[in-house]
């Protein structure tokens, strides 16, 4: 098929859409094929220090942290935060997007000083440029609470979360995605505190919003399952435990490879579930 300069910007965002709907849908892989294709037809068709470069390209980045291909997720975001740089977005919110990815792109190679520098960096940005109770702004304060939960400082890991759980449940539909993610990330922050019962509170209810949200096989669906079968783990709850580990298994062995080392970690739990309920040979 011959394709027009003029059809390029129909194209383009075609295949930004169909992209952005596997990204939904939790197919980072396809959802990246499509933003590929988006950005080779807007590097043909635009300048390239055009801002719906930067944006791409920021996309871009934050799905191949997603896929682990950090060397590529902060390759992506410095094209991004590049091009906002040099357009002198001083205290636009465009610019807070690429310091936040450069951020997850450090965050997932576990350097998470810089990771915290950069969040710290699009945090000052947003507060600038957004209201104060924006989800964008709950956003960069889970991920300040990640960072804090990996560098071992649990007490201002549950600062953050709590934080971006605040602004969540105040501003966000009871059904999107986001708020989920918001209530998994206080989950986790009361998990290391050690206090199990409002862990667990927290995973149900980012479960709850997951089931009626997301497809049934989600990853996130299954990570879910995954944190709960866990607490009910250290609470003696092991048959519980163990329905959850299945769960969480059977997902993943349906979204994964054979050789992901997540299912690796998915088949570990459900043998210590089995374990715990003394059913040694399924173990």
């Amino acid at each position: 098929i011959k394709v027009l300069p003029q059809d390029l910007p129909g194209l383009a965002a075609l295949h930004h859409d169909i992209g952005q709907a596997y990204n939904k849908l939790g197919d980072n892989v396809k959802a990246l094929e499509y933003y590929n294709n988006e950005i080779k037809i807007k590097e043909e068709a635009l300048s390239p220090n055009h801002p719906d470069l930067a944006l791409v390209y920021s996309n871009t980045s934050f799905l191949y942290s997603k896929t682990r291909e950090y060397s590529k997720a902060l390759d992506y975001a410095e094209k991004a935060y590049q091009i906002n740089e040099e357009a002198h977005l001083k205290h636009d919110p465009d610019l807070a997007t690429p310091y936040f990815n450069i951020g997850i792109a450090h965050d997932s190679i576990n350097e998470y000083e810089k990771a915290l520098e950069f969040y710290t960096r699009a945090l000052k940005i947003r507060k600038i440029a957004l209201p104060p109770n924006h989800p964008d702004l709950a956003l960069v304060y889970s991920k300040i609470s990640v960072v804090y939960k990996n560098m071992c400082d649990h007490s201002k890991a549950l600062d953050y979360a709590e934080r971006a759980h605040k602004i969540n449940e105040k501003e966000l539909s009871q059904r999107d995605p986001n708020l989920a993610n918001s209530c998994s990330n206080l989950g986790l922050a009361y998990d290391n505190m050690n206090k199990y019962p409002k862990a667990l509170e927290f995973y149900e209810k980012a479960l709850k919003i997951r089931q009626m949200t997301l497809p049934s096989n989600h990853p996130d669906v299954a990570n879910s399952y995954s944190h709960i079968s866990r607490v009910h783990s250290i609470m003696s709850n092991y048959e519980a435990a163990l329905a959850y580990a299945e769960k969480a298994c059977k997902i993943k062995e349906k979204i994964l490879s054979s050789n992901h080392p997540d299912l690796a970690t998915a088949y570990y739990n459900t043998g210590l579930a089995y374990d715990n309920m003394k059913q040694y040979q399924k173990a």
